[in-house]
């Protein structure tokens, strides 16, 4: 009898220690929570908790995509914007809701006002452009239809989906012969995004080179330089637009030779002369950017762009501060003009962005990134100085 309670206590005790170690992995979480506390902050009368709960969810390996769905009818359009950034971050898996999702591009949803249904649009767009085929599926239909405005958002949300498609550039020549110059111009934008390598591409570019409206032939330039091409062809279309009347072209055309890079060589003399002599600050800046690019060194770009930093129109600072960026290490003499730049509300994250492209040449901008970093009320302006801040350090 005490040999048999012995085997049983043994037993129990093996028993018992089962439940003492490991119970299982844990539970996965995400930003800190697991799936169902964020379930469960969707039902918080808060909007902004809602929209952070709907971003959360769709970071899990399985998210629950009918549950983030019905935040398409969230009554507050922060709720109602994040559950659409989230269909469209989960992508094709989320699907089957691109058509409401499209519903919002072609009529705006009752109880907002313009601007709200603005918003909602537009992240409605961008997450049909995550959605692979069957995004554009839901929204082929409005290629073709009679309103321009609708054709307009068509093109700018297919922008994402042309690799997804057997020819694209089908549906793009169609657009590209639009009446409508707005149209016109998103497939430019599609072309430029997407045609790469492609002769149709360029051949389509080409002749919106000659377009009636100038905001088409700025972003066909601009296309043109992306996609690549040969000198004595593309080149030579965007080195004929270098002298035109329009300064916006101009610059869209020395931008376009630039993003070329060493296929442009031969009209390098054309670009050095703009930089230093065209009347417009605007253009003077684009060719400095592109004269480095297509491999003349800096010695013609960085004058140029020290000057326009320096030069109190914020939008060529903008500018300036861009192609700097572009630049890196290069630019390294620009250090000191760009410094006092974060101290601009309007300026201070593009600073931040070329001083960490240039990296630990702009050391001496260390204490005032730093600062930024550790006391910006701004988040996202937070994060990319405390990145600046890593890549200037780093050895």
């Amino acid at each position: 009898m005490g040999t048999r309670m012995r085997w049983v206590q043994i037993v129990m005790a093996i028993v018992l220690c089962a439940g003492c170690g490991d119970s299982g992995p844990p539970a996965v979480e995400v930003d800190g929570q697991t799936q169902s506390q964020w379930k469960k902050q969707l039902e918080s009368h808060d909007a902004g908790k809602r929209a952070e709960a709907y971003s959360a969810l769709a970071k899990f390996e399985n998210p629950p995509i009918d549950l983030i769905a019905k935040g398409l009818d969230d009554k507050r359009v922060r709720g109602r914007e994040a559950a659409m950034g989230a269909l469209g971050e989960i992508g094709e898996p989320a699907s089957a809701h691109a058509k409401t999702l499209a519903s919002y591009i072609e009529k705006d949803p009752a109880g907002f006002d313009k601007k709200q249904c603005r918003r909602l649009r537009t992240a409605a767009m961008k997450a049909i452009g995550g959605m692979g085929q069957p995004g554009f599926k839901a929204v082929a239909h409005l290629i073709v239809s009679r309103d321009p405005k609708l054709r307009a958002r068509a093109a700018y949300t297919i922008r994402p989906l042309l690799g997804t498609l057997e020819d694209p550039v089908a549906t793009l020549t169609r657009l590209i012969e639009d009446e409508s110059a707005v149209v016109r111009r998103q497939a430019v934008l599609g072309l430029g995004a997407w045609g790469k390598g492609s002769r149709r591409a360029s051949t389509l570019l080409l002749e919106a080179l000659d377009d009636d409206d100038h905001g088409v032939v700025q972003e066909a330039a601009k296309a043109l330089g992306a996609i690549g091409g040969r000198a004595d062809h593309e080149g030579r279309a965007l080195a004929d637009k270098l002298y035109v009347h329009q300064a916006g072209i101009r610059a869209s055309a020395v931008y376009g030779l630039g993003l070329m890079g060493e296929e442009a060589e031969p009209f390098l003399k054309s670009v050095a002369d703009l930089a230093a002599n065209d009347n417009k600050r605007v253009v003077r800046i684009q060719a400095a950017l592109a004269h480095f690019r297509i491999g003349g060194g800096t010695e013609v770009a960085m004058p140029e762009l020290s000057s326009g930093l320096e030069c109190g129109d914020k939008g060529l600072c903008r500018d300036a501060l861009r192609a700097i960026a572009a630049i890196g290490g290069p630019a390294h003499g620009a250090v000191a003009v760009v410094i006092p730049l974060l101290d601009d509300p309007d300026l201070s994250r593009h600073a931040v962005a070329a001083l960490g492209a240039i990296g630990p040449a702009a050391a001496d901008a260390l204490p005032k990134l730093e600062k930024v970093a550790a006391s910006s009320g701004d988040k996202a302006l937070k994060e990319e100085a405390a990145k600046a801040v890593a890549a200037i350090q780093k050895p």
